[in-house]
């Protein structure tokens, strides 16, 4: 209620006893618990941003099962000036959008308090997104940064190091070096690296640095540590040094393209502590060629569950799974003519959209949000996901500025799973009906994602009542309605799905494999 909020009108309860307390006596307040939580209202701004920071930290897997993990933001209390990181929730009470934020301590200060200003800070630095656990240390050589010169051109970097002969003369010889990062004082170099025509050290403690210019030495011996993590782009575990921007408990936010850095695409080993500096995860040819396998393997089967349906091989669509997948899988694949690939998340979608060939029919299958709609309603051949009227309307108002009439799926929560989007089946119809009346829009279907099971005839099923549902709308003759797609069926599931009538079926995992490393990172803010 708006009335909590009305700090001119509060009056506070006295529950005081009538007793007297004496000069000196002890005065307690009991406080039972360190979980405290802050309630304010949200205009639409706010709303909207916090919104969209929840939906960063949302994961669906490819069973459909959606996780949403904690989201945590930075407030800056006025009173003392404190910063803190809540974890924040948004609620709606009565039509009213509020916020909760939860501490689990350093609380205590403000029980006295009934209200408490604050700020939100936003850190508008964009970069990628990692999980601490990724996050590893590497000693480096710290060389002061005065002894940095150039040989030849300014990207050939190094030192110049004294050497010493048989006889006992001294010379200088320049040794390049690759400069891992470098600040005011320092600049830091990896005491491993090695010459490739001698295999020997280019820098080892006792080394003397000479000064340009300069009779003053320096000697090589003092170490840090840097932060960083193992890229495993190559197939084996490579230290790539971050800067970190911003984090919490669970995550962390790191500059994107610095030297020796990180960037998007990039595939990073979940858990450091768990390999190695340049241990083999996986063989990059191998894997490229088991994607080619593993997809005629997948052709194989699908063309086998048509015969048996009684189905032309052309009545179904195979649509490969690529999130969280580096490009240069999926250019593996090109050569044999795929075409349609599905993406969860609009930002990679739109990213590898720019990177690969234009003819790609790019799918999106995850859950839309309505703040996403503007990137990719030009750029997806059908979104899979719109479950509601107010994202319809997104769709179809970007639909509109961008003159283009933009094909979707209705998503059907077909098996009724609370942990899955979708609209009740049997309210499926009238939504169709609503979002049929705006334009810009054009209805090709419906979609679903059936539960996880052990056993794929377990779903039978619910494709089965999805086919009739799909069949039952289409006899409706709904204007500006075309119900000749019905998405169902994936990776575990698929052929049961093509039997009952499926056109289009998602296969992710059957294709590119399980994810057992690496996570593609991704551009935050």
């Amino acid at each position: 209620s708006g009335s909590w909020f009305d700090q001119e009108n509060y009056e506070r309860t006295n529950l005081r006893a009538r007793e007297l307390t004496a000069a000196g006596d002890p005065v307690y307040k009991v406080i039972t618990d360190e979980k405290w939580h802050l309630v304010f209202p949200l205009d639409k701004e706010t709303e909207t941003y916090l919104l969209d920071e929840i939906s960063q930290n949302r994961t669906t897997a490819e069973d459909g099962n959606v996780t949403q993990y904690d989201t945590y933001i930075e407030i800056r209390f006025d009173k003392d000036k404190e910063t803190i990181w809540p974890t924040v929730k948004v609620e709606y009470r009565e039509g009213q959008a509020f916020g909760v934020l939860e501490f689990v301590n350093s609380m205590v200060r403000y029980a006295g308090e009934r209200y408490l200003d604050f700020e939100i800070l936003r850190n508008e630095t964009s970069g990628l997104k990692i999980p601490k656990t990724a996050v590893t240390e590497k000693e480096f050589y710290a060389i002061d940064a005065a002894y940095l010169t150039t040989s030849g051109s300014e990207e050939n970097k190094g030192f110049m190091k004294q050497t010493v002969s048989v006889d006992g003369n001294t010379a200088a010889e320049f040794v390049n070096c690759t400069i891992y990062y470098q600040d005011e004082e320092h600049v830091y170099v990896d005491p491993e690296e090695e010459d490739f025509s001698t295999s020997k050290k280019k820098l080892e403690s006792g080394d003397l640095l000479i000064k340009t210019d300069s009779s003053e030495y320096y000697q090589v011996g003092e170490t840090a540590k840097l932060k960083g993590v193992y890229n495993i782009n190559k197939g084996y575990t490579v230290f790539r040094q971050i800067q970190i921007l911003n984090e919490n408990e669970e995550y962390c936010i790191v500059k994107e393209g610095t030297s020796y850095g990180l960037s998007v695409y990039d595939h990073i080993v979940l858990n450091a502590d768990t390999v190695q500096e340049d241990e083999v995860i996986y063989y990059r040819n191998g894997v490229n060629k088991l994607v080619t396998e593993n997809l005629a393997k997948v052709e194989r089967r699908v063309q086998a569950a048509c015969a048996r349906a009684g189905r032309s091989r052309d009545e179904v669509t195979l649509i490969a799974v690529s999130k969280t997948k580096p490009v240069s899988l999926i250019e593996e694949l090109l050569p044999g003519g795929t075409r349609d690939f599905g993406e969860n998340k609009v930002q990679e979608l739109c990213e590898k959209c720019e990177q690969l060939p234009g003819d790609i029919r790019w799918h999106l299958i995850g859950h839309l949000q309505r703040n996403k709609v503007k990137y990719v309603v030009d750029k997806a051949c059908l979104i899979h996901s719109v479950d509601s009227l107010r994202l319809a309307q997104a769709v179809s108002q970007e639909g509109v500025k961008k003159q283009v009439t933009v094909p979707i799926l209705i998503e059907v929560n077909m098996a009724g799973e609370e942990s899955k989007f979708g609209v009740k089946p049997q309210e499926a119809e009238s939504l169709i009906r609503e979002i049929a009346r705006l334009p810009a829009v054009s209805v090709q279907g419906l979609m679903t994602i059936a539960p996880f099971v052990s056993d794929p005839e377990e779903n039978r099923i619910h494709f089965a009542n999805m086919k009739k549902l799909c069949v039952d709308i289409k006899g409706k003759n709904i204007d500006n309605v075309n119900m000749n797609v019905l998405s169902m069926g994936m990776t575990g599931d698929y052929e049961v799905a093509i039997e009952e009538g499926a056109t289009m079926i998602r296969v992710g995992t059957g294709i590119f494999g399980e994810r057992k490393f690496g996570e593609r990172l991704e551009t935050m803010q």
